[in-house]
């Protein structure tokens, strides 16, 4: 099942779901907008086989205070993406996505990215699982880490050496 959350939800909680693309979209689990949302023990999976180009696990896009723990975040070309919602882009206000957290969670076997933060405020994504006990991939921050990349303005020290149960 693909997953999106319209810009209309505030303080939603999910939990326990599983999220896979279906022919023609681009993410598995895609947030936009909302304010206070969390969600717990969401599995994001095999995104590469129909979303094509984009192929993102979880798109979040101008939110607000979104924090996932206890997720499985694999089998995309971006595991995580992070982007605002802008005016210049046709709506109606600018929604910047600040205060981002992925924590007790498994992101690994991602083909380009675990996290691609598209924005200036920082995601906090640690205490995550990375696919390697030596961490993320980050050219300046951790270039002997071997699990799934991420871009610059990513929080991931301290990273977790194991998996965590899911």
């Amino acid at each position: 099942m693909s997953c999106e959350i319209p810009c209309t939800f505030a303080s939603l909680t999910i939990t326990n779901i599983t999220c896979t693309a279906t022919e023609g979209r681009a993410s598995g689990f895609r947030l936009s907008g909302g304010v206070n949302n969390t969600f717990t023990d969401v599995h994001i999976n095999n995104i590469l086989k129909s979303a094509g180009e984009h192929a993102y696990g979880v798109h979040i896009r101008g939110c607000e205070n979104a924090k996932f723990t206890l997720s499985d975040i694999t089998g995309a070309r971006i595991g995580v993406y992070v982007e605002d919602l802008l005016k210049t882009e046709g709506w109606a206000d600018n929604f910047y996505a600040t205060g981002i957290v992925i924590r007790f969670s498994n992101i690994y076997g991602n083909t380009e990215w675990g996290i691609l933060n598209n924005v200036e405020i920082p995601v906090d994504a640690r205490l995550n699982w990375w696919g390697r006990p030596s961490g993320p991939y980050h050219p300046t921050l951790n270039p002997w880490g071997k699990g799934d990349p991420v871009s610059d303005n990513v929080k991931f020290k301290p990273w977790l050496p194991l998996p965590v149960p899911t």
